[in-house]
């Protein structure tokens, strides 16, 4: 099997080097030897659904390496960023089944430089380009503050959660508080700097489940949001 491929005319993998390149902007990515696994496991069986248990025993298994499912969502989450895929339409999730691969993928690179190089859209947009420099700081501080306001609700969510049903008597919360145990529970989501929790107990009040593991980390949610899975 070659070790380069163009996905979508415009991104060049280099499984040999460990980098993805972007024709379009110039940008390089490095990734490792996982993530190239991964994405050349996944090339080869384009538009198939796959198991996240298949996908890890092809990447880790095989090499006498057993991990979690936090495993394999970290390096699929790197190979997004490397593949600039933050919506999810080259790998795509396939919720409760698993992943696909759905980028059209070619050995022809001289065929993705023409196609690029033919597309007129680049002249006309070009003095947009120039103006783009000037226009980054402020993107990028805008950025920073939106992901440093998450973090502060998150924290803040998180520390009232536990508060709550630590000094709140929940005698007095009678029929409408429901509590059970669970050795731990799995969030399915990027947005958190933790995808598993242990020894939790799950508390449903009035439309809304929060966990909370015995250190005291907690996570609030609507009771109909299906990205948690405990057991």
């Amino acid at each position: 099997m070659s070790a380069e491929f163009i996905i979508n005319d415009d991104i060049q993998v280099n499984l040999e080097e460990s980098e993805i390149h972007h024709f379009k902007t110039g940008r390089t990515y490095p990734i490792g030897s996982n993530e190239s696994e991964l994405l050349k496991f996944f090339i080869s069986r384009p538009n198939e659904v796959i198991t996240r248990q298949v996908l890890i025993e092809q990447v880790w298994v095989s090499k006498g390496i057993y991990v979690e499912d936090g495993s394999l969502m970290q390096t699929i989450s790197i190979c997004r960023k490397a593949l600039e895929d933050k919506r999810g339409i080259i790998i795509v999730t396939e919720r409760g089944k698993g992943y696909r691969f759905a980028g059209q993928v070619t050995q022809d690179k001289e065929r993705a430089l023409r196609i690029i190089q033919s597309q007129p859209i680049q002249e006309t947009k070009q003095p947009e380009d120039n103006t783009a420099p000037e226009r980054s700081p402020t993107a990028a501080k805008k950025k920073t503050i939106s992901v440093l306001a998450l973090i502060v609700l998150f924290v803040v969510t998180a520390g009232l959660s536990h508060y709550l049903f630590s000094y709140l008597d929940r005698n007095s919360l009678g029929e409408d508080l429901v509590g059970q145990h669970f050795i731990s529970c799995k969030i399915e989501s990027d947005e958190f700097t933790f995808n598993e929790l242990f020894n939790v107990t799950l508390y449903e009040y009035k439309g809304r489940k929060i966990i909370i593991d015995n250190s005291g980390k907690s996570l609030s949610f609507p009771s109909e949001f299906k990205g948690v899975t405990c057991e």
